[in-house]
Formats: structure tokens, sequence, C-alpha cells
């Protein structure tokens, strides 16, 4: 559903046999479930990091980019990521990215900015302090027991990593406190409160489906209203509680596609594309991990795509055109985290 890890893409030259050979050894020692292990952590950086580095001239990123070069591309590069192998290639092959990348998250959370993140959290989190303080205190102290574990483990390969790192923490803070009044989240659509009904329905996006993706997309849409006809189901019960994908609105957005003649276009608001993204990324994981079979039959049933693998075929060229065309909006990536947390329910 997400895309393939690039993060290799990204490097100037290809490794040599020889190196390649001695990180095939050393990537024997990385866990197979190294990704699932850090994955909650990683996710809640991505947040605090794009939160925090989304406004580049801003003095904080401005002055984190000169010392170590992490900005906002780095943020994407890490949080693409997806699997074990992805992220212990880089972690062997530029463990500071991986670090500034966890120290940056922890360092964000225990700023100011905290209250922007939580504004990006679950609904539980994101109005109950006690709740929003936990998370906090779980993400500063397991983000810590990373970057220790991950020093201790490389540093047969690094001798000096921990003063390195140690340095870097240091001059990373002195950053954060000198520089504490500047401040200030990348602003997201729903914190404009000025913001007028026609800023909030301005186009996001036009799009001219052909009739296989619209169908794909429409059989999307109607997941949720049917998966509320049979709450007693654990997969329909844990889409419910997804709050970028209520059934009404899904429904309402299905209606204006079956209103399109063939081949037209059909412009999105930005909050219609989150929904579409998000009913895509729903549908297409629920087909993948088989949850549809257990489902009545007008629930599982599938678009006018000949097989499963065709209909979730669809779904994922879409996921992955609006997250190639919309890499860092922040309403996007809340609505693909959302869905993580179902993966990892499912």
């Amino acid at each position: 559903m997400f895309p393939p890890d690039d993060y290799l893409e990204d490097s100037p030259e290809s490794n040599s046999e020889p190196e390649e050979v001695e990180l095939s050894a050393a990537m024997a020692l990385i866990p197979a479930d190294f990704y699932e292990q850090l994955a909650p952590v990683l996710q809640l950086c991505a947040v605090a990091n794009f939160l925090l580095l989304g406004r580049q001239t801003d003095p904080v990123p401005q002055a984190i980019a000169q010392l170590t070069g992490f900005d906002l591309a780095a943020t994407r590069q890490v949080s693409r990521l997806r699997s074990s192998a992805g992220l212990g290639r880089l972690l062997l092959q530029q463990p500071e990215r991986l670090h500034d990348y966890l120290l940056l998250g922890q360092l964000t959370f225990a700023s100011s900015l905290f209250d922007a993140v939580r504004r990006l959290l679950p609904d539980e989190a994101g109005e109950d302090d006690e709740v929003a303080e936990s998370l906090r205190e779980f993400l500063i102290e397991t983000s810590e027991e990373i970057i220790t574990n991950l020093t201790e483990f490389l540093t047969f390969a690094f001798p000096t990593l921990d003063q390195d790192w140690h340095l870097r923490r240091l001059q990373l803070e002195s950053i954060f406190a000198r520089l504490e009044d500047t401040l200030v989240p990348l602003r997201l659509p729903a914190d404009a409160q000025e913001s007028t009904t026609a800023d909030t329905a301005a186009v996001a996006a036009q799009l001219q489906l052909s009739l296989t993706q619209s169908a794909a997309l429409q059989a999307a849409l109607a997941l949720p209203a049917q998966l509320a006809q049979v709450p007693e189901l654990p997969f329909a019960r844990a889409v419910a509680e997804l709050p970028g994908l209520p059934p009404a609105q899904a429904a309402a957005l299905r209606k204006r596609f079956q209103q399109l003649s063939p081949a037209s276009t059909i412009a999105l608001s930005l909050p219609e594309l989150a929904l579409l993204y998000q009913a895509a990324q729903v549908r297409a994981l629920a087909l993948v991990s088989g949850a549809l079979d257990d489902l009545p039959a007008p629930c599982a049933a599938r678009s006018s795509s000949a097989t499963p693998f065709e209909d979730c075929a669809e779904l994922e060229q879409f996921v992955q055109f609006i997250q190639t065309t919309f890499p860092d909006e922040l309403t996007l990536m809340a609505a693909r985290r959302e869905v993580e947390t179902l993966t990892i329910l499912l």
C-alpha cells in the first residue's frame, strides 16, 4: 500500500562488491522485525519532524541543517522506509540520519511544539492532557532507549560513535535552548481558524479517472457505510474509529463519482482528497489482509475489476500517486498514520 523503500535511490554511488559483502554480513545481524519494533516511535517522530522542519527558513530548521545536514528531505526519506531491510541499510550506511531523526523527534516532543503535535494525534491524546503527557513520556523515553541500543550495536564499526553522538546531542539541545522562542510549527489547514469557507473548499487536485479506477475508488468509499451495518466484526469496529473516514461524508463523495460522465474530471478539496486517500488505503488493506473474506457479501463485493488483485492494484496506484504528489501534506500524513494504526490492529 505504501511506496517501496527508496533510500538507496538517493545514494550517489552504488556499493562496491566487497562493501556489499560486508553490508550483507552486517544485515544478517538486523532483527527480522526491526521495523516493527521501531514503527510506533518512527511514526510519532515523523509527525514531530515535519512540524519542526516544515518552515525551512526559520532559525531552528536552518541551524539544524547547517550543523547536521538534516532537513525536510531527510525526514521524508526516513519516514518512507517501511521494512526492516530498508531501515537496516539506513542504519548501517548512514547511522547519523536515523539518529538525528529520532533525536529531533524527541527534542520536538519535549519542546513548546508539543501542543501542535497533539493536534495530529488520535482524539484521546489530542484532548486528554494525561494521555498526551503519557505519550510524550513514552516517545522521549523510548527514543532514548533506541538511540542507546543503536549506539551499542554500531560500536564495533564506529568506536568513537558514543562520543560523537553525545557531542551532536549537546549541539542540537543548544540550538533548541537558544532559539526556543523562534519555534513555530508548520501551519496545518485545520489551524487556519480565520480561513473562509472558500479557502477550506479550495481545489487541491483535479482527477481524471478511467472507468476501472473510478469503480475501485467508489467501492472504497462505499465500504465505511457497509461496515457500519456489521458493528459486531472487529475490522468494522476498527474502521469506524478512524476519525478521517466518516460514512456519511464517504457516501456523499461516492455520489459525486457516480454522477461523473466517462473520462470527465472531478475537482477535490484537501479534506475530500484526504478522505478518498484514506478510503483507498483501508480497502486495499482489507483486500491484501483478507479482512473482507469474513464480511457479508455486499461488503466483500469487488468493484468492476476482474480480480481482487486488479482491484487492489488500482487502489495502490492511486495511493502512491497521492503520496508522490503531496509528500509533505500533513493532513494526508495524518490520514496515512491512522491507517497504519489499523494495520497494526489487523
